[in-house]
């Protein structure tokens, strides 16, 4: 039997760290920052005795640290065994204004000294904290005191919960604003016996019962976006680019007039929800020259029917009006866990070089780019059918499941469906499609400049979407770029109007 000697303990270094600089990306003035995490690890064969481990700044720092798994500012006498590591969590509550900070992390080993710097920039913001109540009927109640607010962009904009505007309202966002939305509402306790001391989680959204206008310009767009703004090289914590860390847009039955141009709608739950149909003779949204990606489910849905009683379901389903209730031109939606369109339940859409894409970010993704429907089911029956009038001109389709378009359709009432000069991606086998399709390109790649890495949806030369869409009355002449230089022209006689491409972007050559 041998005996292993203990490895003496030693007050010489040094330790190794898994970064230099721990770095917050931009976080906001008064809201708590996401935590980063430093690895520091023993490398010797012996104990290394770490005298102190502690913030250079001390009480005064904006910095708060968890060490080892405790909670505290500083730590002495740490024993750290060879090969070993702690790990130590940092976050930061700073009232800085749009600056950065910076504070350095001191290890102390014997008379040798290590740092790692920390560093954030903290934007001063205007913070929305919307109020959510519980009544004596034990209902939710939201805030309604929103009412004709402008949102500018001389700094950010936080909301946090949901922001609801009432009906006969206006929520107006300036070109160049920049919007972002918390993950969700502190919990909100209730103590009333009814509800159990259940603790609810609001996720910040816009609930718009009146208008929108979300008023981009070419060269200045709007982003509405999460707080969290980490980026790292491993796609689980790259919070810039992750989806379902807010809710999104729902636009209500009583909502109207809405408009969205030049802005991006990244990192919720879904993009857009339009309930019904149009209100009055405009569209309830008009969107342009705009993007809805990285979302867990839906780019945009809509729909005109709805059923009552579950137990005994009705159908209810409104008039289809006299104008689409919803009218999208030259925008992209893609990178959506779901659905990148989603129009259940009937209703009235319609869309012109548009690119809907998706590039199999979502493993789990089992439903098209496009999905068209007119009725309703419930426990394994089809409750419908529900008028139902879109079409899709110079659009693209594509993505990487087997097709990308899904049309279900009852017989009965308007069942007005094209989908023409449009490059689309489908399996002919599953429905007699020929009944919706007009000069369609099927199934050849669009080759898009680079999808899969950057979401990048620019035709590549050769792309079959070039000087391959409709162009007769239509009502623009810019693609999604919307500048004097994206104008749409046959290729080879610049400058002429004529044919258009398919898809958001008309094709120019791409530097390397």
């Amino acid at each position: 039997m041998s005996c292993i000697k203990s490895p003496f303990t030693s007050e010489k270094g040094p330790l190794r760290f898994s970064s230099d600089t721990l770095k917050f990306d931009s976080i906001f003035t008064t809201l708590p920052s996401p935590t980063e995490w430093l690895v520091v690890t023993n490398p010797t064969i012996n104990n290394l005795k770490v005298a102190k481990i502690s913030l250079e700044s001390g009480a005064a720092s904006e910095f708060e640290l968890i060490i080892d798994g405790l909670k505290v500012q500083e730590m002495e006498e740490v024993i750290l065994p060879p090969r070993d590591s702690i790990h130590i969590f940092a976050k930061m509550k700073s009232q800085a204004r749009d600056k950065f900070v910076e504070e350095y992390l001191v290890f102390k080993v014997g008379t040798e000294t290590q740092k790692v710097l920390l560093r954030a920039y903290v934007l001063d913001a205007y913070f929305y904290d919307t109020k959510v109540t519980v009544n004596d009927d034990n209902q939710i109640q939201i805030d309604r005191s929103y009412c004709n607010l402008v949102l500018g962009n001389d700094k950010p904009h936080v909301i946090s919960g949901p922001m609801y505007i009432p009906d006969g309202c206006n929520l107006t966002i300036q070109p160049g604003a920049q919007v972002y939305f918390t993950p969700y509402k502190a919990g909100f306790y209730d103590r009333s016996s009814g509800l159990g001391g259940k603790i609810y989680d609001f996720m910040s959204m816009l609930y718009i019962a009146g208008t929108l206008k979300i008023q981009g310009q070419a060269g200045n767009p709007i982003v509405l976006q999460s707080t969290r703004l980490q980026t790292q090289p491993s796609p689980l914590y790259n919070f810039v680019e992750n989806p379902g860390q807010w809710r999104g847009i729902v636009l209500t039955s009583s909502s109207s007039d809405n408009v969205i141009e030049y802005a991006t709608i990244k990192n919720g739950q879904f993009g857009i929800y339009v309930d019904s149909s149009a209100v009055n003779n405009n569209p309830k949204l008009t969107m342009r020259y705009s993007r809805i990606r990285n979302v867990d489910s839906y780019g945009l849905q809509m729909g005109l029917g709805y059923l009552v009683d579950e137990k005994n379901p009705q159908l209810v389903a409104g008039n289809i009006g006299n104008v689409p209730a919803m009218l999208v031109e030259n925008s992209i939606i893609g990178d959506c866990g779901q659905y990148g369109m989603n129009m259940s339940r009937g209703g009235w859409a319609e869309f012109y070089n548009c690119t809907f894409y998706n590039n199999g970010r979502f493993s789990s993704r089992n439903s098209q780019c496009v999905s068209v429907s007119n009725f309703i089911t419930l426990e394994y029956r089809n409750y419908g059918p529900i008028d139902i009038r879109t079409y899709f001109v110079n659009c693209v389709m594509w993505g990487n499941a087997k097709s990308e378009i899904g049309v279900s359709l009852l017989d009965g009432g308007i069942k007005d469906v094209v989908f023409q000069n449009s490059l689309v991606k489908l399996d002919k086998t599953e429905l007699n499609y020929d009944l919706y399709y007009n000069n369609v390109i099927e199934n050849i790649d669009p080759l898009f400049y680079s999808p899969s890495e950057r979401g990048d949806v620019r035709p590549k030369e050769g792309s079959p979407l070039i000087d391959a869409g409709k162009s007769d009355n239509l009502p623009y002449t810019t693609d999604v770029r919307g500048r004097f230089d994206s104008i749409r022209y046959t290729l080879g006689v610049p400058g002429a109007l004529g044919k258009y491409d398919i898809g958001a972007y008309e094709y120019y050559p791409i530097e390397k």
